[in-house]
């Protein structure tokens, strides 16, 4: 069954119920299919047919989500292009995925055929007329297709399949707001792939997506309040934004009924903050691009268990294990693996390194976890992040941990530099609430971490993030290179 189908029944069943929302208005469920069978034709008028593989490059959302759903109805797989990457993208993957062309407004380049997106504004949308068109029914046809170097560090490329659309969307839906009542914003692009999942589950559930033109935290704020969204969804990036313009002892989203945080790492204190500044009703989500949704932590489980990412959602089992492959007991830390009913098949052109991560049902990935006695995941980070300092690992996590418990420390990232003697040489670069001294961080980092403590500080104005909110651990040692000012320095 094609995943937009239940677009058509909604359609049917609710036609006047708001699909979406924004400052201009809203766009009813009758309104959308109209507008999504109106761009189901236009792109079969462009010669797009079931099987190609298309690119998507439009920044503006409401855009993104007609053509990424008309795409899924019509059976062709999309991969999204951020604007400015998308040259090197194509160009490293071309050849492989065989893109047929792109969707985009102004600024696209390269040699693919560019296709017009369907209108972004509300008005122009409420003007399509309706087309007949068939919904591709083939369970084989790609769905999603999605970049990762979460393996071995370089980019690859796997595809989502029709079939397993459905189990992706729903994985973690039994715990959070779904339905007519649901009022969804994504604080994160729909340009990633887990975000664009959320947004498509909230829709198809008969959900109200909310889309505000301006996202600086003041305006997003009263937007949020004056539509009444209730289920909120980005990463750490967007919860620090928000706290920005926050007041101490005062809750700015009381009506919010779910805040979900989707980072690999969110602190302790920042989780704290968001509880008692954005909303109580904090859920703390882990997944991988292979995967889906591996785990989620409901709001109570957040304020039980110091640093979890949640329980495994239903139908996914997830394993710690050791070098030798076995299952290590709760409280240690080892490689996760995981099954998944979601899961990718392999990566495209790679089988290599599929046949590598891929084994006997499992997703061999290079997260670190320990699950507790109760069977909550605790993510400490990567491996492929991990330093080895005269022999001995060091992973950025516990380096990370110390440093957040600093009382003028806001925001923390441990990397790797270089060393002709040790190896990999482990460093800090932080975020200070007032100044800090080279010394002051030594004496503070050494009596706790040892031999693992750093052995040089950089102060940063904001940490180099990628706009899912990772840090760029690159970045970093960018900024450290010798030819660089010496930041550490500057501390004082």
């Amino acid at each position: 069954m094609n995943i937009t189908n239940q677009l058509t029944s909604l359609a049917g069943d609710i036609p006047d119920a708001p699909a979406i929302i924004t400052g201009e208005g809203s766009l009813s469920f009758l309104e959308l299919e109209m507008a999504l069978s109106w761009t189901v034709a236009a792109f079969q008028r462009a010669g797009l047919a079931p099987g190609d593989i298309v690119g998507i490059d439009l920044p503006d959302q409401i855009q993104h989500l007609l053509t990424a759903l008309a795409l899924a109805r019509l059976g062709a797989g999309q991969i999204s292009l951020q604007p400015s990457d998308a040259p090197q993208l194509l160009a490293r993957l071309s050849g492989s995925l065989n893109i047929t062309a792109i969707v985009a407004g102004t600024g696209a380049t390269g040699d693919l055929s560019i296709i017009e997106p369907p209108p972004a504004r509300l008005g122009e949308l409420k003007q399509l007329k309706s087309h007949p068109v068939q919904a591709a029914e083939d369970g084989a046809l790609p769905f999603l297709i999605m970049i990762t170097s979460g393996t071995e560090g370089i980019p690859k490329a796997c595809a989502v399949i029709h079939s397993h659309a459905a189990i992706r969307l729903g994985l973690s839906s039994h715990a959070q707001p779904s339905g007519p009542g649901c009022r969804f914003l994504s604080l994160t692009d729909m340009g990633f792939n887990g975000p664009k999942c959320r947004v498509f589950h909230a829709l198809s559930s008969g959900g109200c997506l909310a889309f505000p033109e301006n996202r600086r935290a003041a305006p997003l704020t009263e937007f949020i309040i004056k539509h009444r969204v209730n289920y909120l969804a980005g990463t750490s990036i967007h919860a620090a934004r928000l706290l920005a313009k926050s007041e101490k002892n005062h809750i700015r989203f009381p009506d919010v009924d779910a805040l979900r945080i989707s980072s690999t790492l969110v602190p302790e204190r920042l989780r704290q903050r968001i509880r008692e500044q954005l909303s109580p009703n904090l859920y703390i989500g882990f997944g991988t691009t292979e995967t889906g949704t591996v785990a989620l932590a409901s709001p109570s489980l957040v304020r039980r268990v110091p640093g979890v990412v949640g329980k495994t959602v239903p139908g996914v089992h997830a394993e710690v294990i050791d070098d030798n492959n076995m299952p290590l007991p709760p409280g240690e830390v080892g490689r996760l693996r995981v099954k998944s009913r979601g899961l990718v098949q392999g990566y495209i052109g790679a089988p290599e390194i599929s046949a590598r991560v891929f084994r006997d049902g499992w997703f061999y990935g290079a997260d670190l976890a320990e699950l507790t006695p109760g069977g909550e995941l605790i993510h400490h980070g990567r491996a492929d992040d991990m330093l080895i300092f005269d022999g001995v690992n060091i992973y950025p996590a516990e380096i990370e941990a110390v440093l957040l418990k600093h009382p003028r420390i806001a925001e923390a990232a441990a990397f790797s530099l270089p060393s002709d003697h040790h190896g990999d040489s482990p460093a800090a670069a932080i975020v200070s609430a007032s100044p800090l001294s080279e010394q002051e961080l030594f004496d503070y980092c050494r009596p706790r971490l040892g031999s693992r403590a750093p052995k040089r500080f950089l102060l940063v104005h904001a940490l180099p993030k990628n706009a899912a909110g990772k840090i760029s651990r690159i970045a970093l040692r960018e900024l450290a290179e010798p030819s660089k000012p010496d930041i550490a320095g500057e501390l004082t």
